[in-house]
């Protein structure tokens, strides 16, 4: 080969390299939740995928400039033409926002004025033939797009996502977006934040209705009714995988006919949070074959009662289920044996149970060898729970609850002493946080044991404050390999004695994180100076994390939220929730606020990020809905702990005598 070719070869291959490694745009990065839409392939090829601040690589061959693909690049090559009818299409949907101009200006949308809305209409993206495959209409900054939810966004046959985002649109949901042939290849359809009204529709549940819609995203509307049974019949929703309804006001049960068999084939998230729901949860939805792709579970903050049901602790129910989320509604009644029983959820993750009636002992079977094998979030507080911890959840074998990250059970009736088997080697070998707090009943003194160098070896909060405990402080639980990662221990409100063992100071010595423990109010009998590597601390008029003066429960949300996050150990399924009010990278910038009350001590604000329309939408919800937290202002709902935003104050305890 001639060295004019070798170079042109060789320039070719870079080329080719370069084409490879360029990152995807920060839009598809963020629907991660979304599967590559399909005309993604089609937009890079028109140079709309490209990286920030470069365009694509090209070469000159016979004088003409050639992309990687060895076609004409994306500059040379004629914009694609729409058709005269989805033309029309767009001028009428633009037509029907009537105060188009206005948020047109301020959000960033250009080129609808003119007849190419392939080339240079914002929120406008085309395929090749010059079908429109995507329309993006999102608000970023008041006023915001007004109108209906018209049928005219039916007629655009090809689109394969509608986002309308937070864009102000009203009216109820178009029955005519359901009929046969309509829709046919969309795939992303997002409406929340708007301000839609009215029931679902049941046609939506007709079969052949949105044949490839995979995420559909009604959240944050002013939705009522109950919910359609008709979206559970066979044939409906074929490729549905995520389903928003959280933060309107449905009412009614939760339909069982959404758990028969055939229905929603490959949903794995469905999320009903802030409604209205009343009943109970339906046995049907543990069927062996109901939602057989199912993750996440998220029916939080409702008004569903009655009991847990047993059946869903079946060998066959569940078989993909990583979180179950039924916290701040009104179940009562015990937890299920059979939920801890062979073959029960074998993948789930997170167990939300918290601020609910549930009754009864903790169920021995839980603690069985095998049993709940992924579980790594158990949230139970504010409950009414009694009878003594169970030691069969500290058993020796290594299989007992084997992946079990935090368990939350404070503000509960639990009775009885610490368990010792609790400090077993190999017991809860991941467990990060322990919460038995207020729980009056807890007598006894803090287990020796406890203290070993096997026992609780990754655990780092550990709250017992504002129960009846008595004795004095474990010399062992200073020794060496002892509690190694604790960095946290509220003993408030108890009736401990004695002195801070000398031992404790050897934390610092094997170079063990500070320790800062919590001792005032209350514990008035303990005595002594503070050992190296460990602050006394009282809680009057403080706190950290986690750590509440007075008989609070120090359970109220999720106030380490930011904390949980960085750790990468929040719940997915309450990420993804909050993700479904989060947007990726456009022109505009993301922020936001918003409170309003919804029912004792939980707060349903919505803060929704947004970026702007050439990249759908930005920022992230951050309203976690909870309890009462602390803090400057925000609010969170979860299974963790709360944290009030003031400083610690440091104490110096008596001379011992």
């Amino acid at each position: 080969m001639s060295a004019p070719g070798v170079l042109l070869l060789i320039a070719l291959l870079a080329t080719a390299a370069l084409a490879t490694a360029r990152p995807v745009s920060e839009e598809d990065q963020r629907l991660q939740l979304q599967r590559q839409d399909p005309s993604y392939g089609d937009r890079q090829a028109q140079g709309q995928g490209q990286r920030a601040g470069g365009g694509v690589q090209s070469v000159t061959i016979n004088g003409s400039p050639v992309g990687p693909s060895g076609q004409p690049t994306a500059a040379e090559r004629p914009a694609p033409t729409a058709s005269i009818y989805e033309l029309g299409v767009l001028r009428a949907i633009k037509d029907s926002i009537p105060n188009w101009n206005e948020a047109a200006s301020n959000n960033g949308y250009s080129g609808w004025d003119d007849a190419v809305p392939c080339r240079g209409w914002t929120g406008v993206h085309c395929d090749r033939a010059g079908n429109i495959v995507e329309l993006i209409i999102v608000c970023t900054q008041p006023p915001c797009f007004t109108g209906s939810l018209t049928p005219t966004y039916a007629n655009l046959s090809h689109l394969t996502k509608l986002d309308l985002y937070t864009s102000n649109l009203s009216g109820p949901l178009p029955e005519g977006w359901a009929q046969p042939g309509v829709f046919s290849a969309l795939a992303f359809l997002r409406l929340s934040f708007n301000n839609a009204s009215g029931p679902l529709p049941a046609a939506w549940g007709s079969p052949g209705a949105f044949p490839k819609l995979r995420s559909l995203f009604l959240n944050n509307n002013n939705l009522i009714g109950e919910l359609p049974p008709q979206w559970g019949r066979p044939g409906a929703f074929p490729s549905l995988e995520l389903l928003f309804l959280g933060d309107n006001n449905f009412i009614g049960s939760l339909p069982g006919a959404w758990g028969t068999s055939g229905a929603f084939p490959h949903l794995s998230l469905l999320s009903v949070i802030s409604n209205c729901l009343t009943g109970s949860l339906p046995p049907e939805w543990g069927a062996d074959e109901a939602f057989p792709q199912l993750q996440d579970l998220i029916l939080m903050d409702n008004r569903i009662n009655g009991p847990l049901p047993s059946g869903w602790g079946s060998s066959g129910a569940w078989k993909n289920l990583t979180g179950l989320l039924v916290a701040f509604n009104e179940i009562s009644g015990s937890l299920p044996p059979e939920w801890g029983g062979p073959g029960a959820f074998p993948a789930l993750g997170d167990l939300y149970l918290h601020r609910n009636r549930l009754t009864g002992s903790l169920p021995q079977t839980w603690g069985q060898p095998g049993a709940l094998p992924n579980l790594r979030w158990l949230s139970a507080f504010d409950n009414q729970l009694s009878g003594s911890l169970p030691s069969s959840w500290g058993g020796p074998s290594p299989l007992v609850l084997p992946n079990l990250r935090n368990l939350f059970l404070s503000n509960n009736n639990f009775s009885g002493s610490l368990p010792v088997d609790w400090g077993r080697p190999n017991a809860f070998p991941q467990l990060r946080n322990l919460d038995l707090s207020v729980n009056s009943a807890l007598v006894g003194p803090l287990p020796d044991n406890w203290g070993l160098s096997s026992a609780f070896p990754s655990l780092q909060q550990l709250r017992l404050h504002n129960c009846s405990l008595r004795g004095e402080l474990p010399g062992s639980w200073g020794g060496p390999g002892a509690l190694d990662s604790l960095s946290l221990l509220t003993l408030q409100g108890n009736q401990l004695s004695g002195p801070i063992p000398a031992t404790w100071a050897q934390r610092a010595a094997f170079g063990n994180p500070e320790l800062v423990v919590v001792v005032r109010p209350g514990n008035e009998g303990l005595c002594g100076s503070s050992p190296e590597g460990v602050t006394l601390v009282s809680a009057d008029n403080s706190t950290g994390p986690g750590v509440t003066g007075g008989a609070a429960s120090a359970t109220d949300g999720f106030g380490a939220v930011p904390l949980l996050l960085a750790a990468g150990d929040m719940p997915q399924g309450l990420l993804r929730t909050f993700a479904a009010g989060a947007g990726g990278s456009g022109s505009g910038s993301g922020s936001g606020s918003g409170s309003v009350s919804r029912g004792p001590g939980i707060s349903s604000g919505s803060s929704a990020g947004q970026g702007g329309p050439g990249g759908s939408t930005g920022g992230q919800q951050s309203s976690y809905r909870g309890g009462s937290s602390g803090g400057s202002g925000s609010s969170n709902r979860g299974g963790g702990s709360s944290s009030s935003g003031n400083n610690l104050n440091t104490v110096q305890l008596p001379n011992c005598s």
